[in-house]
């Protein structure tokens, strides 16, 4: 029996490019939503009242850097470490919306569930508490 990185590698080599944009996509969405989770309370925490004080909505810049992940990284991957070029999968147009409504509404989903199981679990505690309880410097 292969193992799961054999198994993943044979998979992937066999996939076509848009294919791989699109899970590239899918992949920077989730991370995204993550990264999106943890900004919003971040940016209305009482430690950060003194930078963010101008800012009136944080889950707005919080979707906006979710959307810079998702679509700048990503191409930034595709482009250097994957080696896939725009002209070989149809134009720059082709290779920038390549998955990404299916990740933008990936990482909607996403940062919506990991944000509500955050607040059921602690609505109390905000996330410079939890990171100062891990011992994380903040």
């Amino acid at each position: 029996m292969e193992n799961f990185k054999e198994l993943f590698l044979r998979k992937w080599q066999q996939q076509s490019l848009k294919d791989k944009l699109y899970w590239m996509r899918v992949l920077f969405a989730a991370i995204g939503a993550i990264i999106s989770t943890i900004i919003r309370p971040v940016l209305i925490s009482p430690y950060a009242d003194s930078i963010f004080m101008p800012i009136q909505h944080p889950s707005l810049i919080a979707s906006l850097v979710a959307v810079f992940i998702i679509v700048v990284p990503s191409t930034l991957v595709i482009y250097f470490y994957l080696k896939i070029k725009p002209d070989m999968v149809g134009g720059w147009k082709s290779y920038i919306t390549s998955g990404l409504p299916a990740g933008l509404f990936l990482w909607l989903t996403f940062w919506t569930i990991l944000y509500n199981v955050i607040l059921s679990l602690s609505p109390s505690v905000s996330i410079t508490q939890l990171f100062g309880y891990y011992g994380l410097p903040f």
